[in-house]
C-alpha cells in the first residue's frame, strides 16, 4: 500500500494571477515548496492557454462561451516537467435538477472524463452544486444521486474513481445531504474530506472526529485551516484546527492516500503573505504534525 502523498491545489495562486497563464510558475512553486502533487480545477484549464479544438458542442464546466479543451500532452508535460503527480482533477455542476443535469453538467463531464482519461488521471473530484437559499428536497437528493451515479460510471469507464467534495450545506442537518450521496457504491465513490469545510459547521473538534466517524468512505483529505468563528486563514497551522490530532485519527486509521492543501482566496480570508511562504509554511506543518 502507498504511503501518504502530499499535494496542493492550484487554486491558491488565483489571489496572484490567473492559473492557465501562469501555469507553469504555479507549478515550479509547488515544487519548490515541497509537495509531489497538484489538485488542479479543469475550469482553470478550460478556454484557457490550452488550446486544442474540443469535441462535441457541450461548454468546458464553468465557462458557457469557450469552445476550447485543454491540450492533455501539453498539460501532462508541464505537470511532469517540474516533477510533480496530477492528484486529482476537480469538477462540479448542478445534478439535483433533472434537465440542467441531463443537459448541461454531464456532457461537460463526458469532455472532462476524456481529458482525465489523456492525463492518466486516476482520482476526479466532484462538488455537487448547492440550492440556494434552502436545503435539497428529498426528490432532489434522489434525482442529485441518480445523476452522481451515471457520473460515476462514466469516470470510471475512463479509468478514474470519484470523490465527493464535502462542502458546508451538505454537513449541515447531521450531514443529510453527504448521508444520500454516500448511499452509492462505495466502488463507485468516496469522500474528499474537507476539514475546515466541516469545521465551520460542526467546530474544530468535531471536524476531526468526522473522520473517525467516516474514515472507511474518506479516500482523499482536503487540509484547509479555519478560525473558531470559521473564517478561513492563509496557511495550515495558523487556525483553531488541531493537527496533531487529525495525523492522530489518519495515522491511526492506517490512511494511505493523498492529503491535499488547500488555501482558499475567499470566505474572509486575509491574506499578509505570499501563496509561495504560505504553501512552504503548510508543508512544513504537514511534515511536523503528520510525519509525511
Amino acid at each position: 500500500m502507498a504511503d501518504i502523498q502530499v499535494g496542493i491545489q492550484a487554486n491558491a495562486w488565483l489571489r496572484e494571477f490567473p492559473i492557465a497563464e501562469n501555469l507553469d510558475t504555479v507549478l515550479r512553486q509547488i515544487a519548490e515548496s515541497g509537495y509531489s502533487g497538484v489538485e488542479i480545477g479543469y475550469h482553470f484549464l478550460a478556454g484557457g492557454r490550452f488550446n486544442a479544438l474540443r469535441p462535441g458542442g457541450a461548454p468546458p464546466a464553468g465557462d458557457s462561451d469557450s469552445t476550447a479543451m485543454p491540450d492533455p500532452a501539453e498539460v501532462g508535460a508541464l505537470i511532469a516537467e517540474h516533477g510533480l503527480t496530477l492528484a486529482a482533477l476537480h469538477t462540479g455542476g448542478n445534478f439535483y435538477t433533472d434537465d440542467v443535469a441531463r443537459e448541461q453538467t454531464l456532457p461537460n463531464l463526458q469532455i472532462i472524463a476524456a481529458f482525465a482519461q489523456a492525463m492518466g488521471c486516476k482520482s476526479v473530484l466532484i462538488s455537487p452544486g448547492a440550492k440556494r437559499g434552502e436545503p435539497k428536497t428529498d426528490a432532489e437528493l434522489a434525482t442529485q444521486n441518480e445523476h452522481l451515479r451515471a457520473a460515476c460510471a462514466l469516470f470510471g469507464d475512463h479509468g478514474a474513481h470519484c470523490f465527493h467534495h464535502t462542502h458546508g450545506p451538505e454537513l449541515e442537518d447531521d450531514f443529510r445531504e453527504m448521508r444520500r450521496i454516500l448511499e452509492l457504491d462505495a466502488s463507485h465513490i468516496s469522500l474528499a474530506y474537507d476539514i475546515a469545510n466541516a469545521a465551520r459547521v460542526i467546530g474544530p473538534a468535531g471536524a476531526v472526529d468526522f473522520i473517525d466517524t467516516f474514515r472507511s468512505r474518506i479516500g482523499y483529505v482536503h487540509y484547509k485551516d479555519c478560525r473558531p468563528d470559521g473564517v478561513l486563514v492563509e496557511a495550515i497551522g495558523d487556525g483553531a484546527i488541531d493537527w496533531q490530532a487529525v495525523a492522530r485519527s489518519l495515522n491511526g486509521s492506517d490512511y494511505r492516500g493523498w492529503v491535499v492543501v488547500e488555501i482558499e482566496p475567499g470566505h474572509g480570508m486575509e491574506a499578509h503573505r505570499s501563496v509561495l511562504e504560505d504553501a512552504t509554511l503548510s508543508r512544513n506543518c504537514i511534515r511536523e504534525t503528520l510525519g509525511a
